[in-house]
């Protein structure tokens, strides 16, 4: 299991296009610059970051894009140059989908998405184990993340999920009505507590807040 950011974004990765980051020292100050970039409508990549936000982190950047319709058209070599581009360290993502990966057996392996709840949010932890008692690995999930920038909205659709396990590699998710798990905020981390013989308790830590406890 592999967990993401999900697919409820306005910013999406694909294996066709990509997300990048370009990353380098632009204004020569020493320290690493780091450029997120993503394809839009038009099928060109553009930087995620607003003018201002940028020139912030790399004020150069202001002396070459001096007009906000100037920049809202510009490719990555466009404001940093295609020299620097090139040059630039530069990680691509081509899935944003929490996804459970199979093992083939000879030597390969294949991404399976999780179902379509499971990526309603970014997901922070997971905890595998028998929750129905039919023998078969099912996995309980919690997220969401309060941080993001502004512009992109923070991540906040999971409410925790519950996916049960086929053993062939296939996961149903249980509704909340059925779970009972309603954990609305910023979850990071969830554990299971063995308190006596037989009986056990999950943790739901969370972040800046109050965490629940579930059995």
């Amino acid at each position: 299991m592999v967990g993401n950011r999900g697919e409820n974004s306005f910013f999406k990765a694909t294996s066709a296009q990509p997300a990048r980051l370009y990353a380098g020292d632009y204004d020569q100050n020493g320290r690493l610059d780091a450029i997120p970039c993503y394809y839009f409508k038009d099928g060109r990549a553009y930087p995620k970051h607003s003018l201002d936000e940028l020139a912030n982190q790399i004020p150069l950047i202001k002396k070459k894009m001096t007009r906000y319709a100037t920049y809202s058209k510009a490719s990555i070599e466009d404001i940093i140059g295609a020299k620097e581009a090139t040059a630039s360290e530069k990680r691509f993502a081509h899935t944003f989908s929490s996804s459970y990966v199979e093992n083939k057996g000879d030597m390969t392996f294949r991404l399976n998405p999780l179902p379509v709840e499971a990526q309603f949010s970014t997901l922070q932890s997971m905890l595998v184990g028998d929750f129905n008692a039919d023998k078969h690995p099912d996995v309980l999930l919690c997220g969401n993340d309060h941080g993001s920038d502004v512009d992109s909205g923070r991540q906040d659709a999971s409410l925790g999920l519950l996916l049960l396990g086929n053993g062939r590699g296939n996961f149903t998710s249980v509704p909340a009505h059925r779970s009972g798990l309603y954990l609305e905020g910023d979850y990071r981390r969830v554990i299971r507590l063995k308190v006596v013989e037989k009986q056990v308790f999950y943790f739901f830590l969370k972040n800046n807040g109050r965490g629940e406890i579930m059995q």
